[in-house]
């Protein structure tokens, strides 16, 4: 259903920073971001992205939206708006046929 975007923690209601924050002071340089099946069994989909590509990039989300439990906002970036050399490695399992790009 959202194999085509991906979320990052943009806001607590406590004030701490979150993984956004982390994200554009450079502290982490890669986000491994999957889709697992609805018993939590086998992974569907993973990719690796360079973070460094995307702080450069300076994107915005595609939207932010309350998360559930609402503790927190999660922005939604589309892998479609990442620069070319955002994702490092890319694997979807075979019988999920849902074009990514």
């Amino acid at each position: 259903r959202y194999r085509q975007e991906f979320t990052i923690r943009w806001e607590l209601k406590s004030g701490n920073r979150t993984e956004i924050h982390k994200i554009r002071d450079g502290l982490v340089d890669y986000i491994l971001y999957g889709f697992v099946d609805e018993k939590e069994e086998k992974i569907l989909q993973y990719f690796i992205g360079d973070l460094k590509v995307f702080r450069l990039a300076k994107l915005e989300p595609y939207d932010i939206r309350k998360n559930d439990p609402l503790d927190s906002y999660l922005a939604i970036f589309r892998l479609n708006d990442m620069p070319e050399d955002f994702i490092k490695k890319f694997w979807r399992i075979a019988k999920v046929q849902q074009k990514i790009f």
